[in-house]
């Protein structure tokens, strides 16, 4: 990724940043939320020598605690470009295909949010041109229907516009042996239901109150 693609992205960061704080905050701030220092690289080296590190998990971070229950409960991957990369790619997986971005995505995201003992995780993909999409696992949301009005999942999914459910299978991301460099996939395998929506559908059925239910 080139120089203009990071820029890009470093401002789709701090947009969605002030987009999660209004949201968060209905609409009164705009500044309880920014990006992780190195985009949660820091936070990845420490767990690995199983150390954690206060907020820093994944690319957002809160900045007030008011917000802290929404990193106490989400792992948030942003991701700007990738215009050839879907999700549907992984419809099109097989044993001898080439890696997929969102195996790699998916994969990552999984197991931070095991290593930060989260609930869920959050991936906001941002193809130029396009809408921003939010996908994350769909026990996340089974969780917050429990603990919102509808009381359910089936009542609580019937509330959203358009939704995506899909059960996907993830191949094992690991490093090609040296001298090369990249990932490759592994033997290992992660079966799992995800659900996608338009991040503003996200925004406009899910609310902080819900979030921060679950907590603990």
């Amino acid at each position: 990724m080139g120089r203009h693609s990071k820029s890009k992205g470093g401002s789709f960061e701090r947009e969605f940043c002030r987009d999660l704080s209004a949201w968060w905050s209905g609409g009164e701030r705009d500044d309880l939320f920014w990006r992780t220092s190195t985009s949660g690289g820091r936070a990845t080296v420490r767990a690995k020598q199983n150390k954690e590190t206060y907020g820093m998990a994944g690319d957002v971070a809160a900045t007030h605690p008011d917000a802290s229950p929404f990193t106490e409960v989400l792992v948030v991957e942003l991701k700007k470009g990738y215009n050839r990369d879907t999700v549907t790619q992984l419809l099109e997986v097989t044993e001898t295909s080439v890696l997929k971005q969102y195996e790699e995505w998916i994969w990552k995201l999984h197991h931070e949010m095991l290593q930060h003992n989260r609930k869920g995780w959050l991936l906001v993909h941002k193809r130029d041109q396009h809408p921003a999409i939010a996908w994350m696992n769909k026990r996340l949301l089974v969780e917050l229907g429990k603990k919102s009005v509808a009381g359910s999942w089936n009542t609580y999914l019937a509330e959203f516009g358009t939704t995506v459910q899909l059960r996907v299978t993830i191949r094992e991301v690991k490093p090609k042996p040296k001298p090369k460099k990249g990932l490759m996939a592994g033997k290992g395998r992660l079966t799992m239901e995800i659900v996608g929506m338009g991040m503003d559908e996200f925004f406009y059925n899910i609310g902080p109150e819900e979030i921060k239910e679950l907590v603990g």
